[in-house]
């Protein structure tokens, strides 16, 4: 489904993607829960239901903060276009 520019109850940009539990957002933001298993950073609590809420929604909206990110987004209001633009 396309929205239209007009449309303002529906948001432009839609998350698609997954996380590759690359760590580079927990350690800009120095979380706490960040730990390595076999060389691989992963969150402690990543599959805890009450992990904090900027986590669960992180990324919101482009551009994505870090290159490499599995995460990736459709602008609606470009026949959902990919973007995958990095700050």
């Amino acid at each position: 489904m396309t929205v239209k520019p007009y449309d303002i109850h529906a948001p432009r940009y839609v998350r698609a993607g997954e996380c590759l539990r690359c760590g580079k957002c927990c350690v800009a933001e120095e979380c706490e829960h960040l730990t390595t298993v076999d060389g691989v950073a992963t969150c402690a609590i990543h599959d805890d239901p009450a992990r904090p809420l900027c986590c669960v929604l992180f990324p919101e909206v482009p551009p994505l903060p870090y290159d490499g990110c599995g995460f990736y987004f459709l602008d609606r209001w470009d026949d959902n276009a990919v973007v995958r633009r990095h700050l």
